[in-house]
């Protein structure tokens, strides 16, 4: 492995809003990089996130001025990315309903923000019914990102949002996400979309670990492997340690309809990304929040089999850090964003660093 370039994706620290958080990239024809995130916050929990996008046409050393494509009156999280081609991409996040704000986040909005975040969650508690409700949400751009639909709802959410299959088909692996009642609490499930009118429906359940209930998995990923097989990772807090995250995985032979018993990784990390590389070759990469803190991968082989070498893209001082996401360029270097404390003690910023194998 290789490290062959760093930058950080969201530029200098100019104000209080300087908060960035749980990233997704992407490239297209050209090896344009299209990185988004939930951006502009004051911390890891408050009320002001929007969905941002940043573009860099020279292979991640330089980044643009951001774009702001969504801006709930919520607190706008988690971005994932897909690219469909033609300029066609996908944009996905999630945002909390107003309640659990109130119920459950009111202390960590008033350590992240103090008064004026306080006097925003008061101020949500105006808004009429249907704009203080939480759920999942996807977005198409047919224009390389310049504009982009109206937001629809579906009932699953991953923070890196869903993959292309080979058939064009667009698989999403989710957790039941403010569903209303569509999913059981708390499920992974697997919805799919033909590519020429996104529309999602459920094509299948993937299994619990036995042993566990549903709370102790979240932020699912997936990747289709050279035999047409589908691999799901999901991040998993089986340990007393909070800080203590690893991953189980489970298969599909049958586009996402049924699912193989989950397995443990046994891997210290999480939450995964999944990149096929053009070798068919999978990246792995995720986030190590116990100590050595860290960004790493793994080479997933073209059967499946996961390596057991573990690749560090780049160091951290302290847990909150996390969500790396990768692309693939022309040449074969890979790109892969992440949030840390890169160039301030108090507030995250978007990485990006260049490597190659």
């Amino acid at each position: 492995m290789k490290i062959n370039g760093k930058s950080v994706v969201t530029g200098q620290i100019k104000n209080f809003f300087s908060y960035y958080g749980w990233p997704t990239v992407c490239a297209d024809e050209n090896d344009v990089l299209y990185a988004v995130c939930s951006g502009h916050r004051m911390g890891h929990v408050c009320p002001f996130g929007k969905t941002l996008m940043y573009k860099s046409r020279n292979a991640g050393k330089t980044w643009s001025a951001p774009t702001i494509i969504e801006d709930s009156y919520l607190d706008d999280r988690d971005a994932g990315i897909l690219y469909l081609g033609n300029g066609r991409m996908l944009a996905t996040n999630f945002v909390h309903p107003f309640e659990v704000y109130k119920k459950n986040y009111k202390s960590w909005i008033v350590e992240s923000s103090g008064k004026f975040g306080y006097e925003m969650l008061e101020m949500w508690s105006s808004l009429k019914e249907s704009d203080r409700q939480g759920g999942s949400f996807y977005m198409i751009s047919e224009d390389f990102g310049e504009t982009w639909s109206e937001r629809k709802r579906i009932p699953v959410s991953c923070p890196h949002g869903p993959i292309k299959l080979s058939d064009g088909d667009i698989l999403y692996i989710g957790k039941e996400m403010y569903s209303g009642g569509e999913e059981e609490p708390d499920t992974i499930n697997a919805y799919i979309s033909k590519p020429e009118n996104i529309k999602f429906v459920k094509t299948g359940s993937c299994p619990k670990p036995d042993g566990y209930e549903w709370e102790k998995f979240h932020e699912p990923h997936c990747v289709q492997l050279e035999s047409e097989r589908i691999l799901a990772v999901y991040r998993s807090h089986i340990d007393d340690d909070g800080d203590y995250f690893t991953m189980y995985k489970t298969y599909s032979d049958d586009k996402g309809k049924t699912w193989s018993k989950p397995e443990a990784t046994g891997i210290c990390g999480s939450p995964p990304h999944l990149l096929k590389l053009k070798d068919g070759r999978i990246i792995l990469s995720y986030a190590r929040r116990a100590k050595p803190y860290g960004i790493y991968a793994r080479i997933i082989e073209k059967d499946g089999s996961f390596g057991e070498d573990e690749l560090l893209i780049d160091k951290a001082d302290d847990s909150d850090i996390g969500y790396p996401a990768s692309a693939e360029l022309k040449n074969g270097e890979i790109v892969t964003v992440f949030y840390k404390r890169e160039i301030s003690e108090r507030y995250t910023s978007i990485v990006s660093v260049n490597w190659s194998l």
